[in-house]
């Protein structure tokens, strides 16, 4: 059990609320949303080592309004750059509530719109 803690370490390869992107939702009255991780994904590794990491975003479906904060909407999985394994995945959330747009929100878009233009 010594050798263990001794020998080894764990290494954050993403943190929770890491915010991986930002998309346009549609139907969504607001333009952008975060996504970011629920959880922190850690590893074990040798004490003075560092792993390189790529990672795989899954979405579970298209994202429209409405959604409420804290949603799962993905997975994120972490692989090492070396082999391709899994380290570990989280899911994908929400970072605020996201209203559907309604009549009026896409009425007033369109008036914005022939403002500019004009």
């Amino acid at each position: 059990m010594t050798t263990g803690f001794a020998n080894y370490e764990t290494q954050s390869v993403c943190d929770k609320n890491t915010i991986i992107e930002t998309k346009n939702i549609n139907k969504n009255v607001s333009k952008e949303v975060e996504i970011i991780v629920k959880d922190s994904i850690n590893t074990l590794i040798e004490k003075g080592s560092k792993i390189d990491t790529t990672q795989n975003v899954i979405y579970s479906q298209e994202l429209k309004a409405p959604l409420k904060k804290g949603d799962v909407v993905g997975k994120i999985e972490m692989l090492s750059s070396s082999d391709n394994s899994i380290i570990g995945s989280s899911d994908l959330i929400i970072n605020q509530d996201v209203e559907k747009s309604g009549f009026f929100d896409y009425f007033k878009k369109i008036f914005r719109v022939y403002l500019l233009r004009n």
